[in-house]
């Protein structure tokens, strides 16, 4: 897998991102498009939904000023 990973990453010129950066990005990109915090515990698969409360929704400031770094990556309107 990492080597499949390795190889995807570099064909699409992404820096060094985790696998579980992406989930973590799923999940935050639906809490911002407003989708429930139940629907995105049941998605993640968290059985607490603290976990969903604390990783995906009412980001801190210094998670939404890490995640302005990343804007050359996201899509426009994120």
């Amino acid at each position: 897998v990492s080597r499949v990973w390795r190889a995807a990453r570099a064909k699409a010129k992404l820096p060094d991102v985790k696998i579980h950066d992406l989930r973590r990005t799923f999940g935050t990109l639906l809490a911002q498009a407003g989708v429930s915090s139940l629907f995105i515990q049941n998605w993640m698969g968290h059985t607490d939904p603290s976990v969903t409360r604390e990783h995906y929704i009412g980001l801190p400031e210094e998670t939404q000023k890490q995640l302005k770094g990343l804007e050359w990556i996201l899509p426009k309107g994120l």
